[in-house]
């Protein structure tokens, strides 16, 4: 998802949600860039925040040592979706 904050007080207003809710939050060119999760987006589009959803890949990829991993009942993991948004997915 990429929010597009219309001011600096809807953007530190959205990274405080998101923040609040230790959610991953990743800024690229004036926009915030959350992976998906249809819980947030309802809560976000409710709070009148601008948001598409889109795919993308970050400019400064995610460097971590830690590896993804998801219960059986999980398809993805959200830190999978961070991968895949950084494009370092394995």
């Amino acid at each position: 998802m990429v929010i597009n904050p219309a001011s600096e007080y809807e953007l530190a207003s959205a990274c405080y949600e998101l923040g609040n809710k230790h959610l991953p939050l990743f800024y690229e060119n004036k926009a915030l860039v959350i992976p998906f999760d249809a819980p947030v987006y309802k809560m976000l589009s409710a709070a009148g925040f601008n948001i598409n959803i889109e795919e993308s890949v970050l400019s400064n990829p995610l460097k971590t040592s830690v590896l993804p991993h998801a219960h059986e009942s999980q398809s993805q993991s959200l830190f999978s979706r961070i991968l895949k948004l950084t494009g370092n997915e394995k």
